[in-house]
């Protein structure tokens, strides 16, 4: 869901994988696993090898393959308490954010206050 708020990082958050799995409309990915702390994300693997989390709404299922629906890219921002972030979407727990210096990635929402 496209939203525009703003927030502050209240917990810091350390990017857990370097490498993200960036996924087109259409493009179509083997699904390995889903994910047993935040429900709504399955780990995917696309047609070079790449791995890494995808929102399961973001796909259309069938067995173990998705289709992708949304263009999605898993890239996660690092934040530290205090930092000043956009948040543009929200995703099974999860806020896509960009930070000063217009760096776009997820962070989960447990690290944000939402600014009223």
């Amino acid at each position: 869901m496209s939203i525009t708020l703003h927030g502050t990082v209240i917990k810091n958050h350390v990017t857990s994988y370097p490498t993200p799995i960036v996924c087109n409309v259409g493009e179509i990915l083997q699904i390995i696993k889903e994910d047993e702390k935040w429900n709504g994300w399955v780990w995917c693997r696309n047609e070079i090898g790449i791995e890494g989390w995808v929102p399961k709404n973001y796909l259309h299922v069938n067995g173990n393959l998705g289709t992708v629906t949304n263009d999605y890219n898993s890239y996660e921002l690092t934040v530290h308490i205090g930092e000043e972030v956009t948040i543009t979407c929200e995703e099974s727990g999860w806020f896509l954010c960009i930070n000063s210096d217009n760096q776009v990635g997820w962070v989960p929402c447990e690290c944000i206050q939402i600014r009223k």
